[in-house]
């Protein structure tokens, strides 16, 4: 489900639910604060960049060739989503674009304070 967390809660966003200030809120900076992970979860100067780009009004549907997970399921198959993600970088090296995953980039290691 991990896969596809920021496209949902995107739909919260479109919905009214959340504002597009606490989604980061949530998904990125509280996960880095709870776990005290040092330098991610913000934009900031002297952190690694770790960033997604999406791209609204992109209607697309959850179909098993668009699942990464190793076990070839997911209970959004099937789900709808308006937005897309486009792209996204850890530690500022881009690891999936168009469908393809960067199998050969290896991360640097999470560092806690």
């Amino acid at each position: 489900m991990i896969q596809f967390s920021l496209v949902t809660m995107l739909e919260l966003v479109d919905q009214g639910v959340l504002s597009i200030e606490r989604l980061v809120e949530l998904m990125c900076h509280n996960p880095a604060r709870l776990f005290e992970v040092n330098r991610r979860g913000f934009l900031r100067e002297g952190y690694q960049a770790d960033i997604v780009l999406v791209r609204p009004d992109t209607g697309w549907t959850v179909t098993k060739d668009v699942i990464q997970s190793k076990c070839g399921w997911s209970p959004m198959e099937g789900h709808m989503y308006l937005w897309r993600v486009e792209r996204t970088l850890c530690n500022g090296h881009t690891v999936y674009q168009q469908g393809r995953v960067d199998t050969n980039y290896i991360g640097q290691s999470v560092a806690f304070r």
